[in-house]
């Protein structure tokens, strides 16, 4: 991709490891946004949290995979709660309950819902942040073995120097 139109727009920073690869940092902050565009009602969330973590340095195949934490088994209570809260925060009140179906809650409150959207991605993306942190923390320490650098450098050249055994050729009869 190196000399491409993209190169040239975008430059190096489009290559940077903790873009693709998963660092502590960069990982947990995929995830934060992930989260957000993924509670986010638009068409454009996997778009969105990419972007987002293009421009603040955060893991872009986490952010796009986290969009899923709404799915279809949990989108119902998801959207539920985001018109409960945007009901809340508008001022609306609580006891008025949504109409039967996604469509029908957009036509009775839209401003509501996508205010209680926001709000509860902001809240998800915020609470995902340390969580994510304190996971990688938990699986680094009891299910990865952590080896040092030099140690690791150490056994893959000791690897490569080992000796080949050497396979003289043969005539048809099996001699040598």
């Amino acid at each position: 991709m190196r000399g491409t139109w993209l190169h040239r727009r975008v430059g190096d920073r489009l290559f940077a490891k903790e873009l693709w690869q998963p660092e502590r940092h960069s990982f947990a902050l995929g995830t934060a946004w992930g989260v957000f565009f993924g509670l986010i009602p638009l068409p454009i969330q996997m778009l969105g949290a990419a972007l987002s973590a293009f421009f603040s340095r955060g893991n872009i195949p986490i952010a796009i995979a986290a969009t899923w934490f709404t799915n279809p088994f949990t989108a119902p209570f998801l959207i539920y709660l985001q018109y409960k809260v945007g009901m809340f925060l508008t001022g609306y009140g609580t006891n008025r309950e949504p109409a039967q179906g996604i469509v029908e809650i957009l036509k009775q409150a839209p401003v509501p819902f996508f205010i209680g959207a926001v709000a509860v991605g902001i809240v998800f993306a915020l609470a995902s942040y340390p969580l994510m942190l304190i996971g990688w923390d938990l699986v680094h320490k009891y299910f990865m073995k952590r080896i040092p650098h030099e140690e690791r450098m150490a056994a893959k050249r000791k690897k490569a120097k080992a000796p080949t055994k050497k396979i003289e050729p043969t005539d048809t009869a099996g001699r040598r």
